[in-house]
């Protein structure tokens, strides 16, 4: 029995690159996850007594006295600059639903993204007072429900779950905690979404497609979770292409339906009522990298976008693509490659600005990566020893490392 109990540890020591104490390779998803969530909650419970509750929504002098509409959103908020942040959007659907349209100028595609808002809403019993709080509470609990529904997927690959850690330690991902931000619940949804759809329950793949109609109404930029998703169960199972086109195209499409259709009618809706566009307009290059070129000559920040979130993306997308050689039918593959090229690659420029905008834009790869890691392991021969690398680019370290160098070379 001592034994196979020592084989056992011996092979999940084998399944990582980094060097963890035996008792620690195989830990519970739930440890992972507490130990997410106490080092989030040190954090924000930092800025919380550095800046109060309502530092976190970041409102602008502009926004509240846009309208005099609600009683709710006035100038009594407390005033972070004149700008604010999109944090102060979600809180004035939050606290007053009906009223805050009047203080945006395009309501369209803020309210569309209608969950993250009205949860806020719904676990305040309605009182705008508690608002501040609710926001926060809910991208906790969504970054310990991400990182154990990670730890999950890589326990079923007999691969460390510690490396679910790596998707709270984003500095992508802490930006959008301390800003109120839609990503960290809305990427929770597809990140569960796709552990459930590799489940073997009767009904795994409807939950699973629920989950992702979820993160679509949270952030529609989870799309790609469901379309890859479709995609696969499109083409899974074995014979010619088009043999397995015909027989999976039914339930294929019924998963799509189920993930997708309600964005559109959510879209449609909001569209009626508000008469605004619920589409976040911003010219799109068919030109990669034009939209980080187009800041030439480039500042600190966007020398950090290229040293921290472009280089480990392309990094990623390297060992993605030999992997693909080897397994194509590995769809977290597929997953993080579309991710790169959408929110990486052809990046519009407002979204290039800054890093903190062009990092959040990133959180769907970073999830992906996390999802990629045991495909990559199976594929690439010495993945293992590749992947402390590549998990370092998105670490905390890099990113101090990558700040360094972009002022180095923002005064060159």
């Amino acid at each position: 029995m001592g034994w196979d109990a020592g084989r056992t540890v011996g092979r999940m020591v084998a399944d990582t690159a980094i060097p963890l104490r035996p008792a620690l390779v195989g830990s519970a998803p739930w440890r992972v996850a507490a130990v997410a969530f106490a080092g989030y909650a040190l954090f924000l419970g930092g800025l919380w007594y550095a800046h109060g509750i309502e530092g976190f929504i970041h409102f602008g002098r502009a926004f509240v006295t846009h309208s005099d509409r609600s009683r709710v959103i006035t100038p009594n908020l407390q005033i972070d600059n004149r700008v604010g942040y999109d944090g102060q959007f979600y809180y004035a659907i939050a606290a007053d639903p009906a009223n805050a349209r009047y203080y945006m100028k395009g309501p369209g595609f803020t309210y569309s993204r209608i969950v993250y808002p009205m949860a806020a809403r719904a676990l305040a019993l309605g009182r705008p007072a508690a608002v501040p709080y609710t926001l926060v509470a809910i991208n906790l609990a969504a970054v310990a429900m991400a990182v154990f529904a990670l730890a999950i997927w890589l326990r079923r690959r007999r691969t460390s779950t510690w490396l679910a850690l790596l998707y709270a330690l984003y500095p992508g991902l802490a930006f959008c905690m301390y800003r109120d931000l839609t990503e960290p619940l809305a990427f929770t949804f597809a990140i569960c979404g796709a552990v459930v759809f590799d489940g073997r329950g009767r009904h795994a793949r409807w939950a699973a497609a629920a989950l992702f109609a979820l993160a679509a109404l949270t952030r529609e930029t989870t799309v790609l979770f469901p379309a890859v998703y479709a995609a696969a169960s499109l083409l899974e199972g074995r014979g010619s292409l088009g043999a397995r086109l015909r027989a999976n195209a039914l339930r294929a499409g019924a998963f799509a339906a189920v993930a997708l259709l309600p964005l559109l009618v959510d879209r449609i809706a909001f569209r009626l009522w508000l008469g605004s566009s619920t589409v976040e307009s911003g010219p799109r290059s068919i030109w990669p990298f034009a939209g980080l070129a187009a800041w030439w000559p480039w500042t600190t920040t966007h020398w950090l976008i290229v040293l921290a979130v472009v280089l480990p993306a392309l990094a990623w997308t390297g060992a993605a693509t030999v992997s693909l050689l080897r397994d194509a039918a590995a769809p977290e593959l597929w997953l993080l490659l579309a991710n790169v090229l959408v929110f990486v690659v052809f990046l519009p420029k407002p979204i290039d600005v800054e890093y903190g905008s062009a990092a959040r834009a990133c959180c769907g790869v970073v999830a992906a990566a996390i999802l990629s890691v045991p495909a990559l392991d199976r594929a690439l021969a010495g993945g293992r020893r590749m992947r402390p690398l590549l998990l370092l680019a998105w670490s905390p370290l890099w990113y101090a490392a990558a700040s360094i160098a972009a002022i180095a070379l923002a005064r060159s």
